[in-house]
C-alpha cells in the first residue's frame, strides 16, 4: 500500500482502476463462470439441462466479453 501511495499522485486513478476491474468481474465474468461450473457439477451428477449448449455459449460469451470490456476500461484510464 505504501508503494502505491508513493507512485500514484491522485486517488481517483486508483478508484478508477478498481472500478474498471471489479465491476466487470461482478457483472460479467463471475455469473458466466459460475454457470459453467454448475454445468460441470450437474454433468457429474447425471442431471440433464435442456439447451445446455446454448447456455454454455452464452456463458462463455459473458466471460470473454467481460475480459474485453475490462481491458478497454483499464486502457481508457491511461489514455
Amino acid at each position: 500500500m505504501i508503494c502505491l501511495a508513493l507512485f500514484v499522485s491522485d486517488i481517483m486513478v486508483v478508484f478508477g482502476l478498481i472500478g474498471a476491474t471489479v465491476s466487470n468481474i461482478i457483472a460479467y465474468i463471475l455469473p458466466g463462470a459460475f454457470f459453467l461450473k454448475a454445468c460441470v457439477m450437474n454433468a457429474e451428477e447425471g442431471n440433464k439441462i435442456e439447451n445446455l449448449s446454448f447456455y454454455r455459449k452464452v456463458s462463455w460469451f459473458l466471460v470473454i466479453f467481460g475480459f474485453v470490456v475490462m481491458v478497454i476500461c483499464i486502457t481508457s484510464k491511461f489514455v
